[in-house]
């Protein structure tokens, strides 16, 4: 049966787990360096050329990581280090980390990361993902390797992580403003109904739906203080159910409704079929959206993309251009103890129009007029590609929309635009 907690039961646990991570984080960093002194941070000197290694926590076909890898070739492109040129040696390394549902299960695949690290000797190493980053980082014995990390969402103080060589970009999840956003969506539905005073619905009442993954633990962890302020001081009723079982996964999704006004999806990567095998996030959302009855909302863009109605979602493409700038950093000099690690700068706020419409749900009214909008679906045979892209100032709903194409979706929130506000 799934775990299913209320807040600060579950996240309690999962706050327990956190600190287990720091303590194997801990154990794991001494066995491979046992009395280790501090290193000495050496000049390094101007690169013409740089060769970087990118450890990936999941695969090659991960739309986070195709994100960051794009955003962060272009950036190194820009600065003067590409392939094409010849001043860019790259090579990738992908765990799977969805396989794994602890880090003491993915020493082996980390151990060989490493030997691929050592064997390509690299300027600089960049780590994508909590998995990956948790589980190589530590172990890595050379303390003076410069590593730089992006897209780790769990506490960044976990002493392995804490070595002079190290820096990089926290994400940010948003948990407060993507339920905010769900209210919104669900309080202008309810306006549109005719209902009896005595059934006012206050949507209070939201199901916090994970797997038990490595970065759905961190996710929960990095979030937990958080959302026990809701529970404090909102009156609003989060509820954590911990899936990774497939058929378990569909039978707690599909029986939300009876108890739940809407979902906030977290980790969803290791969900596992009956064989085993982690379900493919577009198989998964494609299920989701065919079958649930309440809305979904998400904290990781690619949910979006796949079906979820929106969420404020961290922005790959920012995260790439801020690690790849502090790459060209460290190869013009600079060591990674002066680079400062840092949160995304940008968090995006991504609808997908085509999930709003299957849960019969409008744009607010004074919806924020920034974000990212996807017009698709994915469907049995088939996974359409995203058709959204950064929107800015009035005319988004120009650019990043067919107003042809919708049944009069977004004809209120235009008029109310072009009247220059309320």
């Amino acid at each position: 049966m799934p775990k299913r907690h209320r807040i600060h039961k579950a996240l309690k646990n999962f706050a327990v787990l956190g600190m287990t991570v720091v303590i194997a984080c801990l154990i794991v960093a001494c066995d491979v360096i046992p009395h280790s002194p501090t290193p000495t941070l050496p000049a390094s000197p101007f690169r013409q050329t740089v060769r970087l290694f990118w450890v990936n926590s999941y695969n090659a076909d991960d739309l986070s990581f195709q994100k960051l890898r794009a955003s962060a070739l272009a950036t190194l492109s820009e600065a003067g280090y590409s392939v094409e040129a010849g001043t860019l040696a790259m090579d990738v390394f992908h765990m799977d980390a969805a396989r794994f549902l602890a880090l003491s299960k993915m020493e082996p695949i980390a151990d060989v990361a490493i030997a691929r690290i050592q064997a390509f000797n690299p300027d600089v190493v960049l780590v994508s993902g909590d998995a990956a980053a948790l589980s190589v980082i530590p172990r890595y014995p050379d303390l003076n390797k410069p590593f730089v990390f992006c897209d780790v969402v769990g506490d960044p103080n976990v002493p392995g992580l804490r070595r002079p060589a190290v820096t990089g970009v926290l994400a940010n999840p948003h948990p407060m403003r993507t339920i905010a956003m769900a209210q919104a969506f669900l309080s202008e539905a309810s306006e549109g109904e005719s209902t009896a005073p005595e059934t006012t619905n206050t949507l209070d009442r939201f199901l916090i739906l994970s797997d038990s993954s490595i970065a759905g633990q961190s996710v929960l962890a990095s979030i937990y203080e958080i959302l026990r302020e809701i529970e404090k001081e909102s009156g609003l009723e989060p509820t954590v159910q911990i899936v990774t079982d497939w058929t378990e996964w569909q039978a707690t999704a599909t029986s939300a409704a009876e108890t739940y006004d809407f979902i906030l999806l977290l980790g969803h990567k290791s969900v596992r079929d009956v064989d085993g095998a982690p379900v493919p996030t577009e198989a998964l959302m494609a299920w989701m959206v065919e079958n649930v009855s309440i809305p979904i909302f998400s904290l990781v863009n690619e949910a979006v993309v796949n079906g979820a109605v929106g969420g404020l979602v961290t922005s790959e493409e920012d995260q790439g251009e801020a690690v790849a700038q502090m790459v060209v950093r460290i190869a013009r000099g600079a060591h990674p103890s002066s680079i400062s690690e840092r949160l995304s700068s940008r968090n995006l706020l991504a609808i997908n129009l085509a999930a709003a419409r299957r849960w019969s749900l409008s744009i607010p009214i004074a919806f924020p007029l920034a974000g990212r909008v996807y017009r698709e679906l994915p469907s049995a045979e088939t996974i359409a590609p995203e058709s959204g892209q950064m929107l800015d100032g009035d005319a988004w709903y120009n650019s990043g929309y067919n107003t042809g194409g919708d049944p009069g979706m977004l004809t209120e929130h235009k008029s109310w635009m072009l009247r220059g506000g309320p």
